[in-house]
């Protein structure tokens, strides 16, 4: 909740936005949610997050954040939890994970691991990325197929 983007989180929310052809893809949205007012969130979009493609949301007071339980309060401010969710088509939430701010969420990863909801791979798979594998996973009913992922990074706030 210190109101400062690091780099890593400046290259984060750069390499997803390099990567909306993949999510488009796999059928998914890419929204970015940010506690801070759309005032401070245009001058970021003017300045170090200038050419980011996905929609940058505001939720300048802790509702959207509050509902996925990652709304962070101390000494009267508030800010949210780095998280990466994602949703299905209803907008339940079918996955999540918390990141501190030594670390990032991967495209590549969060494209396969949509894909393995979506049942469109089966087995594990080695990221292109990284050297760590994502685990077979279940695939949802074909109602419940993966619609969005939202990334809610509670230090850029």
């Amino acid at each position: 909740m210190d109101n400062k983007l690091t780099e890593m989180e400046i290259e984060e929310w750069k390499d997803f936005s390099n990567h909306m052809k993949d999510f488009k893809n796999a059928g998914a949205s890419v929204v970015g949610v940010c506690t801070d007012s759309h005032i401070s969130m245009r001058t970021w979009m003017m300045s170090f997050l200038q050419g980011v493609k996905f929609p940058i949301i505001s939720d300048r007071d802790g509702d959207f954040s509050r509902a996925f339980g990652v709304l962070k309060v101390k000494e009267g401010h508030f800010g949210a939890a780095r998280a990466l969710v994602i949703l299905d088509k209803e907008m339940r939430m079918v996955h999540m994970s918390l990141h501190n701010e030594y670390t990032r969420s991967y495209p590549e990863q969060v494209v396969e691991l949509i894909k393995h909801f979506n049942g469109e791979l089966s087995g594990s798979t080695q990221s292109r990325s990284s050297n760590s594998t994502i685990p077979a996973l279940p695939a949802l009913p074909a109602s419940k197929k993966v619609a969005m992922w939202i990334v809610d990074c509670g230090t850029l706030c």
